[in-house]
């Protein structure tokens, strides 16, 4: 990691700044945060609890297993546990995280508290007896401890190898701020909660400090959507490492900042070391476009992808196509690197005037390619009912799609042919049959077992590599007069037995057919192979 000059570089130095005054008041709001529950031991007199969060007992009016009831003396609501119905599996876990400043600097702690209510101590006899919940404590641990300096950016001491906060786990580890959540998940016995900062914690620890400037023009919509995202420590990390770029964008409306903060998939979106909004948003913004980011109407929404698109634009030194517009209409990167040669105002003006999504124009775009549409044609380019128009391609691509499978295995049969070839007579002589106006016939080529499968709506069109092998045998039953497709047959190789006879859709054979094949059956179906 890159030296910063005031930041501290040792887990040591880290852990310097949780004095045990900061350390007890972090470990107290912990414990607190835990799950409240009454415990009533005693059937005797099942009106007494005793209260986990705020270790009185007290009486209750209605005493009821697992029913919610709040604290007569701390107002706190948790669910009553009858001890004598059993809780061996009662535990709870929860991270909370706590923040303060000194010497400047901010600091972030995050605590893993645990409890297992259910515990077991060996008695005077040597028996084992039940330990009464008032005299077991949780165990509160050091998750991470992370430090930010305005200006220079964080440092976070946290356990190595990504393990969890636990008695005995050291912070021997110094890297970036982040969320640590993933470390804790898989642990059994439900979800870990998660305690997130309010507004009002993160604002007293800012106080003072230089960080006040971008938490204080950032929205409460946006500090509360940024730390249930990304976790207020990559928030704070960010406005650390790149105080000027934090604080344009926080200024520039929420909906800027929540969309740059999380541009994972954009990484050279926005210049976090530029000096200038010019800089940093990597083109020009007009004075109409700059009132606009301080609007945060619900229209005023601005993704990464318009954001990318407006300042490809600008690169090409279009200046007329302004941010409102294109957001209005999600005109961004995808659409203009689908239609670069077209202007984006007449791609706009279009979705604005039918309301057609984005998305679904792209894919309309993308289906007239595959298909050779012309798109220099303006009703082609620009149909009157997109959504219609799109469903119509698509119907196109799907039927061209099935013609071109329907050819390539039309190709594959042929190749087959000669294989067939050298046992098709053989099959030919053997299964030759006719009855009641019905007859057995014997494909010659593999590519009628293609056209069978299309004709009968069947899977015998994927038979082909067997029948062509000698594995498996198929013939066709036909009306002897007309030629008409009464059904198909497939027979093992060896000739012992019939393997399947249906009809059209795979139905059962009328009764006329199914008594044809009976008759084959019983003249040429025997237990004996084709050379016997």
């Amino acid at each position: 990691m890159k030296k910063k000059k005031n930041l501290p570089e040792t887990p040591e130095e880290i852990l310097s700044y949780v004095t045990p005054h900061r350390m007890a008041a972090w470990k107290k709001k912990a414990e607190g945060a835990l799950r409240t529950y009454l415990f009533v031991m005693s059937k005797r007199h099942r009106h007494i609890a005793w209260c986990s969060h705020c270790h009185h007992f007290i009486r209750l009016d209605v005493s009821r297993h697992r029913e919610e009831t709040a604290c007569p003396h701390c107002g706190s609501v948790g669910e009553q546990i009858h001890g004598w119905r059993g809780y061996s599996r009662l535990q709870d876990r929860v991270i909370v995280c706590q923040y303060a400043n000194a010497d400047g600097a901010l600091i972030a702690a995050v605590l893993y508290a645990a409890v297992q209510w259910h515990r077991e101590e060996v008695n005077r006899e040597g028996g084992w007896k039940l330990v009464m919940p008032w005299r077991i404590r949780p165990v509160v641990a050091l998750d991470s401890v992370s430090i930010f300096r305005y200006g220079e950016g964080g440092v976070m001491a946290c356990p190595s190898s990504g393990r969890r906060a636990a008695a005995g786990v050291t912070l021997d580890h110094v890297m970036r701020p982040h969320a640590r959540w993933g470390c804790y998940s898989g642990m059994g016995t439900g979800t870990l909660p998660l305690i997130r900062v309010d507004d009002a914690s993160i604002s007293r620890a800012i106080a003072g400090t230089p960080f006040h400037y971008t938490w204080d023009a950032l929205s409460l919509h946006s500090r509360v959507a940024s730390m249930e995202n990304d976790g207020a420590l990559k928030v704070l990390n960010r406005i650390a490492e790149y105080p000027f770029a934090s604080e344009a964008l926080a200024k520039m409306g929420w909906r800027t900042q929540d969309a740059v903060i999380r541009a994972n998939h954009y990484p050279k979106l926005i210049n976090w070391r530029g000096k200038t909004l010019r800089a940093v948003l990597r083109g020009a913004l007009t004075k109409e476009e700059k009132m606009w980011l301080h609007d945060a109407r619900p229209g005023a929404c601005l993704t990464p992808d318009i954001l990318k698109g407006w300042q490809e634009l600008r690169k090409k030194g279009v200046q007329q196509t302004l941010l409102p517009d294109m957001a209005a209409t999600r005109y961004g990167s995808q659409l203009y690197h689908s239609l670069p040669d077209v202007a984006p105002g007449r791609v706009m003006r279009y979705l604005k005037k039918t309301k057609c999504r984005k998305e679904i124009y792209i894919d309309y775009i993308s289906m007239c390619r595959d298909m050779d549409v012309d798109l220099t044609s303006k009703s082609n380019l620009f149909p009157r009912d997109p959504d219609r128009a799109h469903d119509a391609i698509r119907e196109h691509l799907h039927t061209k799609m099935a013609l071109e499978i329907q050819e390539k295995k039309r190709k594959e049969a042929q190749a087959q042919d000669s294989d067939w070839e050298k046992h098709r007579a053989a099959v030919e002589r053997r299964y030759r049959f006719a009855a009641d106006g019905i007859t057995i016939r014997v494909p010659e080529k593999l590519t009628e077992l293609i056209d069978e499968g299309n004709a009968m709506h069947n899977c015998v069109g994927t038979y082909v590599r067997r029948v062509a092998s000698g594995s498996t045998i198929v013939v066709f039953i036909r009306a002897e007069a007309t030629n008409e497709r009464l059904g198909t047959m497939e027979i093992a190789a060896d000739g012992t037995h019939i393997v399947q006879a249906r009809a059209a859709f795979n139905a059962d054979l009328p009764q006329d057919v199914q008594a044809f094949v009976d008759k084959f059956e019983t003249e040429k179906i025997k237990h004996i192979g084709i050379a016997g």
